[in-house]
């Protein structure tokens, strides 16, 4: 998860534009042995895209260099 550094990328969701340091998703897929970058999604997003609501637990796990303010404030998005 990373905020976004400028407002030019667009959710593969909504297709909205994902707005200059709203927090996102960047989604990645695994092909021919190696990870490929496929996009972004809004945080707010991601229950509906992924297909679950337990998400926070897998972003925190392969971020853990965010505080425990982001955490929560990306919590509250999820919610």
């Amino acid at each position: 998860i990373e905020q976004a550094p400028s407002g030019r990328a667009r959710c593969r969701h909504c297709e909205e534009i994902i707005e200059k340091s709203a927090w996102r998703i960047p989604l990645q897929l695994f092909e021919e042995g190696v990870f490929n970058n496929s996009g972004f999604i809004h945080v707010s997003c991601a229950t509906e895209y992924v297909g679950t609501s337990a998400l926070m637990p897998r972003l925190v796990h392969f971020n853990t260099d965010l505080s425990e303010s982001e955490q929560t404030e990306i919590a509250s998005i999820l919610d």
